[in-house]
């Protein structure tokens, strides 16, 4: 099941920190109850038949690297790459084995996701992205992106990832690559497939969503002196703290108000928790009772 990765990946991850951005993410995936009964490999299938269905599980594993192993009656196949086997032609004599996903030690490791609640709902767009630092630290010597939701199936922007190699980690670089990225996520207004069950229409904001979670990841590999501060909480996740309130009312000294303002019990309360109020919908109806209500009006003779 989903928890089941979770609470495996949890275990590793103070040794492996690049599995953080998986546990976080798996815990956006509808809730926990839905984590408990369903596993990655129905969520994969899922995926496999229907392209337009904007799997997290499936995105954020393809930007991880992350492999697959399928068996039948001849024997377990060789591994494969997870978006491979979704590319795959469906074989109904087959099952899904195993899933691999790889540490990626000394990489940048994170994925997003954009819905429309911080909970239990499908992503409008999400995606996934790793990369690899040139031993310098100032510039990229690998990259990969891929993004979910944009269009049918799992979006990569190869153009772009190879403008960025040997490029510095800069807002400048961004900007050069911004063009290339625009015209490999872009998308027709009447793109055939589009399904608007899981499909946000507008394909700007899609496309706009996508843009801005490939600025996001980008500013967190800049270093943290070559990053302007009014971009500082653009670079990190927003953490959503558990509201909470106090109330505190001091009449420990009387006032000329009072009794105004003093605490006191409410005179219907112990009557309405014990059930003794009798309300509106509480009397019994007849046929020959019309319900009805006091108004009053600022002028007599009044047609309402």
């Amino acid at each position: 099941s989903l928890s089941t990765i979770i609470d495996t990946l949890t275990s590793l991850s103070a040794k492996h920190a690049n599995l953080k951005p998986l546990i976080r993410h798996l815990n956006l995936v509808a809730h926990w109850q839905v984590r408990d009964q369903a596993s990655w490999a129905g969520n994969v299938m899922v995926c496999k038949n229907y392209p337009a269905f904007p799997s997290d599980v499936c995105t954020m594993m393809a930007a991880a690297g992350a492999t697959v192993q399928v068996g039948s009656k001849a024997g377990i196949a060789p591994s494969v790459s997870l978006e491979s086997f979704l590319q795959s032609p469906a074989d109904p004599s087959t099952i899904l084995v195993s899933l691999f996903v790889p540490f990626n030690e000394g990489k940048a490791f994170d994925t997003f996701k954009v819905m429309s609640r911080h909970a239990n709902a499908h992503a409008y767009v999400n995606g996934g992205m790793l990369a690899t630092k040139a031993p310098s630290g100032t510039s990229l010597a690998k990259i990969s992106m891929c993004f979910g939701g944009v269009r049918d199936g799992l979006v990569h922007t190869p153009r772009t990832c190879e403008a960025l190699v040997g490029k510095p980690i800069s807002l400048e670089t961004f900007m050069s690559v911004l063009p290339t990225f625009q015209e490999e996520v872009k998308i027709l207004a009447a793109a055939p497939g589009f399904d608007p069950d899981y499909y946000v229409a507008a394909p700007a904001y899609r496309q706009g969503v996508a843009e801005s979670l490939f600025f996001k990841f980008f500013l967190g590999l800049m270093a943290a002196k070559d990053r302007p501060v009014t971009y500082e909480s653009a670079s990190q996740h927003y953490l959503r703290p558990v509201s909470q309130a106090s109330q505190h009312m001091d009449h420990s000294a009387p006032t000329q108000e009072a009794p105004l303002g003093l605490a006191v019990h409410k005179v219907e309360g112990l009557a309405q928790a014990a059930g003794e109020t009798r309300y509106t919908a509480d009397l019994v109806s007849t046929e020959d009772v019309v319900p009805a209500a006091a108004e009053c009006l600022g002028a007599v003779r009044t047609m309402l």
